[in-house]
């Protein structure tokens, strides 16, 4: 086995395992914020996997190809073990980078869907919050309107409180409704 081939096993058995270790060590939050960072690099795994498995397998069946044409048996032996090697190298490097590849896309799927969850509560709760400021703005105003009518105030701003108060509480029954249907099935999910 040449310096090359070393290299290359080398290189595509251990490479891919020290890169996800510091990958996954770096994850955690940039990754939940990125999810197409470990979407690129699961893609990138699966091509390197593409590549050299096309590479040790065209060398094993160009290996195999030769062997019609040798006679000796030793050199025979060398040749076949080789084919065979490159072979089960190959084998080697689908068992170790389809599923670290699989396992990073599946992770930025992940973070994908968590991403949008957080997007999706985010909003959720600011409607919330509008429907309380609605409902806080409308305890005052009926404060205000019972303090009138025991003062004995009656008349045209009168009318108008009372008519504020009957938009406010028809504007709160309308939040409702546009945040029930705009997020029932993300209720439904919570």
């Amino acid at each position: 086995m040449d310096s090359f081939y070393f290299y290359l096993i080398l290189s595509g058995a251990i490479g891919p395992l020290v890169i996800i270790l510091i990958t996954y060590n770096f994850a955690g939050w940039n990754w939940k914020k990125k999810p197409w960072i470990p979407f690129v690099l699961g893609l990138i795994f699966l091509s390197i996997t593409f590549a050299t498995n096309y590479f040790f397998s065209s060398t094993s069946e160009e290996l195999n190809s030769t062997l019609k044409n040798i006679t000796s048996p030793s050199v025979y032996l060398f040749l076949q073990l080789n084919a065979k090697a490159d072979n089960v190298i190959a084998r080697m490097y689908e068992l170790i980078n389809i599923p670290l590849g699989v396992s990073l896309i599946a992770a930025a799927l992940i973070y994908k869907a968590d991403l949008e969850f957080d997007r999706r509560l985010k909003q959720y709760n600011r409607g919330l919050e509008d429907i309380s400021k609605s409902e806080d703005t409308l305890t005052v105003d009926i404060k205000l309107f019972e303090e009138r009518l025991n003062n004995g105030d009656r008349g045209a701003d009168f009318l108008e409180a009372y008519q504020r108060i009957k938009e406010s509480r028809l504007h709160i029954k309308m939040l409702r409704r546009m945040l029930q249907r705009k997020f029932d099935d993300f209720i439904e999910e919570r």
